[in-house]
Order: C-alpha cells, then sequence, then structure tokens
C-alpha cells in the first residue's frame, strides 16, 4: 500500500491535536470543580453575615472588588455595602471604575447642579455598558435623595476615578465655565483656545506619540496654570483641572507604540492618583470616606497575572499610598452565570451574551449553607492552623472575568480562573455561592 505523503497528513493530526487538548482541558477544568466541593473547617468561627463587617480603626478609603463584570449581585452589592459605609462611617463618596467625565455628570445631578428628568438616560451616559442597569439607577436615586435631606457641606459624591478617556461633558463643561468668565478676564481667549484641544488624544486621526506629547503637555499644563489663577469657583477649578490632567494622562495612553502591558500598570497608577486626589480635597474639606468599586484584578494589592516585575495594580498603588488606612474587599463565586461582551476573532461587534462559569474555590463552596448564600470573611479572623486559613495563604483558584469573552475562554481555565494567595490580596472577601447575570438597558 502507498504510503500518503507527510504533507496530507498534516491536517488530521492537527485535528486530533486540536481534540485531545479541547477534552483534556475539560477534564482538568471538571476535575478542579469535582476537587472543590468539600467542607471547609475554619470558616464557622470567621464568618459572617454579608455586609455584617466592622473596619479597621482610621479606614479612610474602601476598595471594593468584583469577581466579574456581569454579575447583578456584584452591582447590588456596591449600594449595600455603601448604603453601611455611609450610615455608620460617615463616607461621602463613591468611586466607580469609570471615566470622569460622566461620573462628573451624575454627580453635578444628585448635587443639584444639574436637572435631569430622566434618571435612566443619565445612568445610560456612563461610559462602561455594564453599568447601564437598573442596579445602578438606584445607586443614584439613592443618592440623590439622601442629598436633598442635607445640607450642601454633607452631600454624597459620585466619582470616576478612571482616566481612560475624555468625554463630550469634560470639554463642554470645560468650555462653558471659561466662557463664562468675563470677556476681559485675562487669558480668557487662550484658555478657550487649549480647552478646545484637549479632547484630541480621543480622535481617530490623532496620533498620541512623543512629539505629540512633546507638543501638547506644554500647553495643557499652561492650561491647568491659567485656571487655577482664574474667578472659577474653588469647586469648578479642581473639577476642570482634573479633566485636563486626565488629558495629559491620555497623550501616553494611547501611546500604541508603548508596550500594551506597561500601559495597563500605568491606567492603575493613574487611578490610585486619582483617588487621591479626591481624598486630599474631601481631606481640606474636614471630611474623609471613599468607597472605590472596581474589577477584582483592579483592587488586588497584587496582581495574580503579573507580567512585570515590580509594577503595582490598583490596589497595589492604593496600599502603598494608604498602608493600613485601606481596606480591601474582593467578591467571589461558586457558580456565576455572566452576561459578559461576547466576540469572536472574526467579529468585534458589540454583543452580550450569558456563560457559565464555576471557580473551583473550596471557601466559596461553603456559601451554600450560609442564610442568603453568602458570607462575608475578614481573614484576620480565620483561626491559623484551620484548612481555611491554608487555603487562603496558598494559590488557590478564584473566578476571574473581565468585560469581554471569547470562544477559547470556554475551554481555557487560566481565562476564567486565576490561582491567587487571597490574603495577600485582599483584606476580606464576600463569597456568593451562585450569582446571576445583569441585564443592560441598551442591548437585546
Amino acid at each position: 500500500m502507498k504510503k500518503k505523503p507527510i504533507s496530507q497528513l498534516i491536517p488530521a493530526v492537527l485535528i486530533a491535536a486540536t481534540l485531545l487538548s479541547v477534552i483534556g482541558s475539560g477534564i482538568y477544568i471538571k476535575a478542579a470543580e469535582l476537587s472543590s466541593r468539600k467542607k471547609v473547617d475554619g470558616i464557622a468561627e470567621a464568618a459572617s453575615g454579608r455586609c455584617d463587617f466592622a473596619l479597621p480603626e482610621g479606614v479612610r478609603v474602601v476598595a471594593l472588588g468584583e469577581a466579574t463584570h456581569g454579575n447583578k449581585e456584584f452591582q447590588e452589592l456596591k449600594l449595600e455595602v455603601f448604603r453601611k459605609l455611609v450610615n455608620e462611617y460617615d463616607y461621602h463618596v463613591f468611586g466607580l471604575e469609570e471615566n470622569f467625565g460622566s461620573a462628573l455628570r451624575v454627580d453635578d445631578y444628585i448635587c443639584g447642579r444639574r436637572e435631569e428628568p430622566d434618571v435612566r438616560a443619565l445612568v445610560m451616559e456612563l461610559g462602561c455598558y455594564i453599568y447601564h442597569t437598573e442596579d445602578f439607577v438606584r445607586i443614584v436615586e439613592y443618592m440623590k435623595q439622601y442629598n436633598e435631606s442635607v445640607p450642601e457641606s454633607e452631600m454624597l459624591h459620585f466619582f470616576g476615578f478612571d482616566m481612560q478617556g475624555i468625554t463630550d461633558y469634560d470639554t463642554e463643561r470645560l468650555m462653558a465655565l471659561i466662557e463664562g468668565l468675563p470677556e476681559d478676564a485675562p487669558d480668557r481667549a487662550e484658555m478657550l483656545s487649549i480647552a478646545s484641544e484637549i479632547a484630541l488624544p480621543m480622535q481617530e486621526d490623532f496620533v498620541c506619540n512623543a512629539d505629540s506629547r512633546a507638543q501638547y503637555t506644554p500647553r495643557f499644563e499652561e492650561l491647568k496654570a491659567l485656571l487655577a489663577a482664574s474667578d472659577l469657583s474653588p469647586f469648578d477649578r479642581e473639577m476642570s483641572i482634573h479633566s485636563v490632567d486626565i488629558a495629559i494622562g491620555l497623550l501616553t495612553y494611547y501611546d500604541y507604540d508603548l508596550d500594551s502591558t506597561e500601559l495597563f500598570y500605568f491606567r492603575d497608577r493613574n487611578m490610585a492618583a486619582n483617588v487621591k486626589w479626591y481624598d486630599d480635597l474631601l481631606s481640606a474639606e474636614g471630611r474623609t470616606g471613599i468607597l472605590c468599586t472596581a474589577h477584582n484584578g483592579h483592587v488586588a494589592s497584587i496582581d495574580a497575572r503579573a507580567e512585570l516585575e515590580g509594577a503595582l495594580s490598583f490596589g497595589g498603588n492604593l496600599r502603598q499610598i494608604y498602608a493600613d488606612d485601606l481596606y480591601i474587599i474582593g467578591t467571589e463565586y461558586y457558580h456565576s452565570v455572566d452576561n459578559v461582551n461576547d466576540h469572536s476573532h472574526f467579529s468585534h461587534a458589540y454583543t452580550r451574551r450569558d456563560h457559565a462559569f464555576c471557580s473551583a474555590d473550596p471557601i466559596a463552596y461553603q456559601a451554600k449553607d450560609y442564610a442568603d448564600a453568602s458570607f462575608f470573611l475578614d481573614f484576620s479572623e480565620v483561626p491559623e492552623g484551620s484548612e481555611a486559613y491554608a487555603i487562603l495563604h496558598a494559590p488557590n483558584d478564584m473566578g476571574i472575568m473581565g468585560e469581554g469573552f471569547v470562544p477559547e475562554d470556554g475551554f481555557c481555565m487560566d481565562n476564567f480562573r486565576t490561582k491567587m494567595v487571597a490574603a495577600d490580596a485582599y483584606d476580606a472577601v464576600i463569597y456568593y455561592f451562585e450569582v446571576g447575570p445583569i441585564r443592560v438597558f441598551d442591548v437585546e
């Protein structure tokens, strides 16, 4: 019998290898899940109700993570935790992984600086689709209602600490403030000229590189100095200068010639600096208390997927700034049906679909035995020598899924689980046995 040429065998070999890889991955994923279904001692002595926790004295920033962006329970938890911090710890700021300008629009509304007849429409102006939900409408309505019953000095504030974009609201608000100055105000025309340029880094035909940074950074710094010397109100001055600071950061963040991993950590470093900036404003008024909400991958003080030696996550940067004045709460699930931005390598059209995941986290598995199938666990309360303590202080499976699902995510465990030393990443975690999908307004 004549042998087939090797070239004819290659497709069959590749298909067989792919099938074996998929089957092997499936077995590996399922084996981890099965091995996690066990009773773990040391939880009962330390666990409490989902929001039945006490902050250590002196904590001025609480970072609350979400294991996924697409689960309803984690959005509901934001309001639950924020209410507790407001009522029991005199916190004043709800911070979100969201563009500064989009969040400032919400803040202007809840503080009575602008009218908005449709709160749902206001929420849909937030830059991230994951926040276009009834859960965020409830957060905004709670803050608006609260502010209507307190003096301005005690109002709650909505703050976006991300730095991924300049919005129309940034530019329109800034231009309107400058145009509102007297026509003979010093440098008014120059401020208007430079302010019209701060959205340039967001334009498709604008190239962010060393040359554009050298050209525009001095101009943006000049605008900051002119705003600082202007007759704007202290609040409007600070907000406007911060918008310009974000524009300066974007001249680097959108430089695609730079290493993408370095830019990821550049973003986290800037987010932490933005929180410190807002905290300084609060402190100047004799107030403290910021809740920062973001993905677990940002708030964790160690990066479970660190790709750059010495680089720090958002939470790691906050830890350097605040030390023991920061308290980091992660979230975790055992089973998740996650509503996530779903695309293939062939089409990047925006769609959302539900996908099921299991974290294979044995600590999260214990939540099935607690009220509401969830519990709060402060790691400092877990008894040393217990099985729970050993799991929390060693690399262990935890769920992690961002805003983006591609087909191979279902076959590659590392795309929806990560090995993490939980006790190094968080001060505490709120565990759920099951979590369900968010429902976004503007996506079928």
